[in-house]
């Protein structure tokens, strides 16, 4: 058992959150057309409020805090909160679009020794991805801050959302990753808008699509061992983030692959 099992099985028994995200703001400088937050929402808490809910879940046990938005940059504090978690010995991972990773950016966020970046990369081809964004050249603009992440050595992850218009882009995202030295998901997840709005919905891939891509030996390897429902202690939780596979069968709803 690695590690990570035993952590998880031991927080699972102990009823402890292992991680916990927070989203700092709503604010975002891209408009992805999936997003199910109110970009024009005004509510957001300040530094201390932020501060003391990480100094609570410190105290719970929590070890893995997750940094999201909206866009995390739009915070001016954003480097202070980070600074504060790595103090209570957070393992802490960010997702960003990567869009105002500059050099000093990259500096800071590689001296804080924190877990990961994660970047969301819809597509290969800048046509696609920024018609999801809705921003001209943000491909363009993620890969930049992702290479400047990948020259100080800090891990990156490129979340790839699986939708109509990008689904058959898995394997050119996944290219991209390795060229960039990154590390790879997939999350086939569209989430409705906080207001109840169900109809971006729409925008999610067919079940028989999903099967696809699940079984694609280039992406999952043994499709029977990871079509396999996740056995012993954590099986009940482990269930709750599963997908179907095939008849019968579940599937980890987010993969991380070299």
């Amino acid at each position: 058992m690695s590690l990570m099992q035993e952590m998880g099985n031991r927080a699972l028994k102990l009823g402890i959150s292992r991680s916990v995200q927070m989203d700092v703001t709503y604010r975002c400088s891209e408009r992805c057309v999936h997003c199910y937050l109110d970009h024009d929402d005004p509510g957001e808490m300040t530094t201390a409020e932020i501060k003391g809910i990480l100094d609570q879940l410190a105290e719970a046990g929590v070890f893995f805090q997750i940094f999201s938005g909206g866009e995390v940059f739009m915070r001016m504090d954003f480097f202070e909160l980070v600074e504060y978690a790595r103090s209570l010995m957070f393992s802490v991972k960010v997702k960003t679009n990567a869009f105002m990773v500059g050099e000093e950016q990259a500096d800071r966020l590689a001296a804080a020794h924190i877990d990961a970046v994660q970047v969301s990369i819809y597509s290969h081809r800048p046509e696609v991805h920024d018609t999801i964004t809705l921003v001209p050249r943000s491909l363009e603009r993620s890969v930049a801050g992702i290479r400047r992440l990948r020259e100080r050595g800090v891990k990156v992850i490129l979340a790839n959302v699986l939708m109509r218009g990008n689904f058959q882009d898995y394997v050119g995202v996944k290219a991209l990753a390795q060229e960039l030295g990154a590390e790879f998901t997939i999350d086939p997840t569209i989430t409705p808008m906080m207001d109840g709005d169900r109809s971006i919905l729409s925008l999610g891939i067919e079940q028989d699509e999903l099967r696809q891509v699940f079984r694609d030996e280039g992406l999952v390897g043994n499709v029977d061992e990871f079509c396999t429902p996740p056995k012993g202690p954590m099986e009940e939780a482990d269930g709750m983030d599963t997908l179907p596979c095939s008849a019968g069968h579940t599937s980890l709803l987010h993969l991380a692959l070299w």
